[in-house]
């Protein structure tokens, strides 16, 4: 006689100011929510997790949901008509929530879950990493901004990917991914060099992971004015350049003379 397959318990937990003061260069969000809502920010954490889910498609109902209330993880779930546990926190409206929030639900689920997925960048997974100690398993969906760590699928689609594979059966080793955020003493100096901050258990499978981001120790001046050379030749026409984040790309905004943003878009 058939058994019906025990479904996937998985936890949600989204933090939904991730990334909302990169395209507004603002170095970060937390205390800053509010003023990059009213600025015109656009919160993308729920985005990447709506995608995450449409690409579940009918997978997604093999799972049994746990998570938070709100736009922590409740507001996601909602379309999809799922049945969902949610944990017995504070249901904060956009832009209120906290680390000490994350950590409050991440709490609540520990231990519940065969997998939590969470939204969010390198400092939500630095909240996971001081809470968590019976999950089996985690996965990010990447939300933030130059985000360092190795406990990110490398986009929705390769964490709906991988979780397939689980829902399909397929047996997944488990391994430590680092969790890696910025050094903010050294960010306020004009340096981008992360930190180790711990680990968190990842399933392994290296195709739809990122790797862990870390600083080159070589001098890269020849890259730099290889790249100056060429993007200012492909600017020649006059067309709108746009120049993303990081060190070596601010060493090209600095080798025009320019001044640059280093963890935004100029």
């Amino acid at each position: 006689m058939a058994t019906n397959q025990p479904k996937l318990k998985a936890g949600l937990l989204i933090n939904p100011i991730a990334g909302l003061g990169g395209p507004l260069a603002m170095k970060g969000t937390d205390g800053m929510a509010a003023k990059a809502l009213a600025k015109g920010a656009r919160p993308k954490a729920a985005e990447r997790v709506q995608a995450f889910l449409q690409a579940l498609g009918s997978n997604i109902h093999k799972i049994e949901w746990r998570t938070a209330p709100g736009p922590m993880g409740a507001d996601a779930l909602a379309p999809f008509k799922l049945d969902f546990t949610p944990a017995p926190t504070p249901s904060r409206a956009l832009g209120e929530s906290s680390a000490e929030d994350s950590r409050q639900a991440a709490k609540h689920l520990d231990g519940k879950v065969d997998l939590l997925l969470f939204a969010g960048g390198d400092g939500t997974a630095r909240d996971l990493a001081d809470t968590l100690a019976q999950t089996p398993a985690v996965l990010g969906i990447p939300a933030g901004v130059k985000m360092h760590s190795g406990v990110f699928a490398t986009s929705p689609a390769a964490a709906a990917a991988l979780v397939t594979r689980l829902l399909n059966g397929d047996l997944l080793s488990v391994t430590e991914g680092q969790v890696r955020d910025l050094d903010e003493a050294l960010l306020r100096k004009g340096k981008v060099q992360a930190r180790h901050y711990g680990a968190l258990p990842v399933p392994n499978d290296l195709r739809y992971l990122q790797h862990v981001k870390e600083g080159g120790q070589e001098s890269e001046p020849l890259v730099i004015e290889e790249l100056a050379a060429a993007m200012a030749e492909l600017g020649s026409d006059g067309a709108l350049t746009l120049v993303g984040a990081g060190t070596t790309l601010a060493g090209v905004m600095s080798s025009w003379g320019l001044e640059s943003t280093l963890l935004g878009i100029d």
